[in-house]
């Protein structure tokens, strides 16, 4: 897939925009697996365990900087 980053926020960090080959059908689902890194000095990020969540099924990263 194509994809573009915007410009850097100094909080937010950079916007991710994915652009699909084809486009969904009303109410149609897609399925996007995104790989990425951060560095040491990502303190405020946390993960929780699929059991941990809703759904069960998936891991939930999240931020507590604003």
């Amino acid at each position: 897939l194509k994809f573009t980053l915007g410009e850097s926020h100094k909080v937010l960090g950079n916007k991710l925009e994915i652009t699909l080959t084809e486009p969904l059908a009303a109410n149609a689902k897609a399925s996007v697996v995104i790989s990425y890194s951060t560095s040491p000095a990502s303190s405020a990020l946390q993960w929780l365990d699929p059991k941990q969540t809703a759904g069960g099924e998936f891991p939930y990263l999240f931020s507590q900087c604003q």
